[in-house]
């Protein structure tokens, strides 16, 4: 049986080179695990927010990814603050989820993040990289990560 794997992202995909690089690591990520990818709709962020509107945006897109959480799911928070993760860190953590039965849910924010209150609901925060990327290209790079979590 295959390990669950749904990767949740705040905002979607519009660029035509991005929709392809997507659509080409979905169908090699369908070869591996049971993947499902979620798109839920992003605020608009200015870039001249308050402090306060910029929490506004991060609750509302907060909300709507809580909203999609499943109990049993192990919630798995990109964010830059995160522990470094290689492809081993990866692999065990989807070797757990596969041994207990349990989809791991992989959570991209939008160009803000995620709020605090996904981050807290989080069972991992994790970093791709000590560099920052836009939200769009995380999403590749993830799928990057677990196309080859278990390649040597």
């Amino acid at each position: 049986m295959k390990a669950g794997i749904r990767i949740m992202a705040v905002g979607g995909l519009k660029e035509d080179c991005l929709l392809k690089a997507s659509d080409f690591y979905v169908r090699r990520l369908n070869s591996l695990y049971d993947l499902s990818v979620v798109e839920l709709p992003g605020e608009p962020a200015p870039d001249h927010l308050s402090a306060a509107g910029r929490r506004a945006v991060l609750d509302r897109e907060g909300g709507r990814v809580i909203s999609r959480f499943m109990p049993l799911h192990i919630k798995a928070a990109l964010a830059i603050e995160g522990k470094l993760a290689d492809r081993y860190f990866f692999r065990d953590l989807i070797d757990k989820a596969a041994i207990e039965n349990r989809c791991v849910d992989f959570i991209i924010g939008g160009s803000l993040g995620l709020s605090e209150s996904v981050l807290r609901q989080s069972d991992y925060k994790i970093s791709l990289s000590r560099l920052t990327f836009p939200h769009r290209l995380s999403r590749l790079l993830l799928m990057e990560i677990l196309t080859m979590a278990y390649n040597e």
